[in-house]
């Protein structure tokens, strides 16, 4: 674990919390809450096609003299907590068949969330963020589908906008499940993606027929469906990602299924702290337990930390040997390890490293940690989750200075949590293999016992069309059979790429539909495994039309489309790539069916163009896992990696 290779920032821990309930602040102070996420509005019946002014007196009508709110509120200011608003209930006469937000009542809904933001606003109860739906995907509150909300997030901005809230951002799409994360994010266009301040949703995956999950199962979610998503149409990352609503619905662990009691077991506790530490590796910035403190409305199942007799579950006992030792302003060490058995996660901040460790397995675990970019490491505090009660671990865990590592055992289904005061490299120094952020005679020793060894995989690489096994233009017609009468394609035998063979296409968009498409089906192929797709082409003629290609999945539906312009005659085989990773999700990219060659009007001209070696590739060199002394990381230890440790030979980048 290096300490100073980082990912993202963790902002916070929150929690969902209800209006008048006071119980909760010394929960609220001692996990060093950021965010709480709180129910406005309720079974309501607000005017329709309202001025704003209408709208502002049926709120205010609704929250003046509401005591719980403004308590609530008074209690959230002086711990200086922020608010998300969130609404279950919708109006009865705005939604139709299963729930649906009725289109009509669009613009209605976002006029009454931007009166409840100016009320709250007005009375020093401020809203940060808006999630405007409790799981929009789902008929138990409101449902709204993935092109509704597209048009909605944009009607609350101008709402809020108009009001001078600037101040206040919305978050969304607030799903239920990680796995309907594609077809709400991918619905937004580009202008309510700019809306949106951040992304949210909910992990309740576990919850639906997989009650028996492992760890694993969440992490996977995640990574196929909402964070693929995400990735898609955030790659930067811009925004951050707050988790409203998780804990976990995992009933069976080891073997033993619960009833609808699980949420007062251990188990269910060590699993809600252990996904805690996945959601975390995975990017989201600030995670909302559901719930604080459970409500006596409320019936089985119950997750909350505190009961509605005022007692803690175990929950709360497993989030107290982490929450309140994480540094405010921590930044998240990137996940480099890999392990089937332990979960693990670590964050850095003001002169701290916490590493958190689960184990979820029905055996005792021993894993010995090394820690690297530190200059030094004092154990400050180390707290473990064990059987229900909170286990004082300092006197049990050290580091060893010399092989800069620490040895650690975990209890069958505890957590653990080991608090380090450190002084961090001041930089980068090249060579510097055990981490004590200097390149010296100990690195070299590290290399020489790694000298020449090679973790080097070869390059994959996967043909999906090279031209080479058509026999004749009919077989080559069959392969693209699904082709507009714009385009004629035959073999070619002289101009190629590699091979013997390649495909002659001749357009012409004079015609009606004015485009050009050529349409082949590829094999059934989980594309997740490779980097890019690589398409060669040669211009001999065009009049100023625009080459696309266009990524199809089984279904019929366009997935991605890559623009690569005006392509001009004349300079030989040019090689059109697709970064898929950059522009598909994990679960598009296991559904891809079709690749489109399209030639779109320009100048409405005709022209000539040859294909060739269709394929899918890995890029750069790919390892097994790369060797310590591999300083260049190309997977080889070798001559170059001695050169790059000899540059930087007796360089110190200790703190001073």
């Amino acid at each position: 674990m290096d300490a100073c290779d980082v990912s993202h920032p963790f902002v916070g821990f929150g929690a969902q919390i209800w209006p008048g309930d006071l119980r909760i602040e010394s929960l609220l102070a001692d996990f060093n809450i950021k965010y709480v996420r709180m129910k406005f509005g309720g079974n309501w019946n607000p005017p329709v096609n309202a001025t704003q002014a209408q709208m502002d007196a049926y709120v205010a009508g609704k929250y003046n003299g509401d005591n719980g709110i403004r308590n609530t509120y008074s209690m959230l200011n002086r711990l200086n907590i922020a608010v998300i608003g969130n609404f279950f209930e919708g109006p009865s006469v705005w939604l139709g068949s299963q729930n649906t937000l009725k289109t009509e009542n669009l613009s209605d809904f976002a006029r009454l969330w931007g009166s409840i933001a100016y009320y709250m606003e007005q009375h020093n109860m401020p809203i940060r963020y808006i999630e405007m739906f409790n799981e929009p995907e789902g008929d138990w509150n409101i449902k709204v589908p993935g092109a509704n909300y597209n048009t909605v997030v944009k009607l609350l901005r101008d709402e809020l906008d108009s009001r001078g809230l600037t101040n206040v951002g919305i978050v969304g799409p607030g799903l239920a499940y990680l796995l309907n994360g594609p077809n709400w994010v991918n619905a937004l266009d580009d202008d309510a993606a700019a809306v949106l301040e951040c992304w949210s949703t909910h992990a309740w995956d576990e919850g639906w027929g997989n009650t028996s999950a492992l760890p694993s199962f969440l992490d996977g979610r995640w990574k196929n469906y909402f964070g693929g998503s995400v990735s898609s149409v955030d790659p930067d990352h811009d925004k951050l990602i707050i988790v409203t609503e998780y804990a976990t619905g995992v009933r069976t662990y080891n073997g033993i299924t619960f009833g609808n009691d699980f949420c007062n077991t251990n188990q269910f506790a060590q699993r809600s702290l252990e996904n805690t530490l996945t959601l975390i590796n995975n990017g989201a910035n600030i995670l909302c337990y559901w719930e604080a403190a459970n409500q006596s409305w409320q019936s089985d199942p119950m997750y909350g930390f505190l009961r509605t007799n005022s007692t803690w579950r175990p929950v709360y006992y497993a989030f107290s040997t982490l929450a309140p030792y994480i540094p405010d302003n921590a930044m998240v060490l990137t996940k480099t390890w890999n392990d089937s058995q332990i979960s693990a996660a670590g964050f850095v901040g003001n002169n701290q490293l916490v590493l958190a460790f689960a184990n979820c397995t029905a055996g005792s675990v021993s894993r010995t940690v090394g820690i690297s970019g530190v200059s030094s490491l004092t154990i400050a505090a180390a707290k473990a989750f064990e059987a229900g009660a909170v286990i004082d671990k300092l006197s049990v865990i050290s580091f060893n200075n010399p092989t800069r590592t620490m040895d650690i055992t975990l209890a069958p289904e505890s957590n653990l949590t080991v608090v380090c005061q450190i002084d961090t490299c001041s930089g980068p120094a090249l060579g510097d293999l055990d981490g004590n952020c200097k390149t010296d005679l100990a690195d070299f020793s590290i290399l020489a016992g790694d000298w020449l060894k090679n973790n080097r995989l070869s390059p994959a690489s996967a043909v999906l069309d090279d031209y080479e096994s058509y026999a004749d233009i009919q077989a080559l017609s069959a392969a693209y059979s699904d082709t507009t009468a714009n385009v004629q394609l035959t073999l070619e035998t002289q101009t190629v790429h590699s091979g013997t063979k390649s495909m002659r296409f001749v357009f012409n968009n004079g015609n009606s539909p004015y485009y050009s498409i050529a349409r082949y089906s590829v094999p059934a192929v989980d594309w997740n495994q490779y980097s890019n797709l690589s398409i060669w082409y040669n211009v001999q003629s065009n009049g100023g039309d625009l080459l696309k290609i266009k990524i199809v999945n089984r279904s019929g539906a366009e997935l991605y489309t890559e623009d690569f312009g005006l392509v001009q005659p004349g300079l030989g085989w040019q090689e059109a790539v697709i970064d898929l990773h950059a522009k598909l999700t994990p679960q598009q990219l296991q559904q891809v069916g079709r690749v489109d060659l399209m030639m779109l009007a320009g100048s409405y001209r005709s022209g000539v163009l040859f294909f060739d070696d269709m394929t899918l590739n890995t890029t750069g060199s790919t390892c097994s896992e790369h060797p310590v002394g591999d300083i260049d990381r190309n997977c080889v230890v070798d001559l170059e990696d001695l050169v790059i440790m000899s540059e930087n030979w007796l360089i110190n980048m200790q703190p001073d």
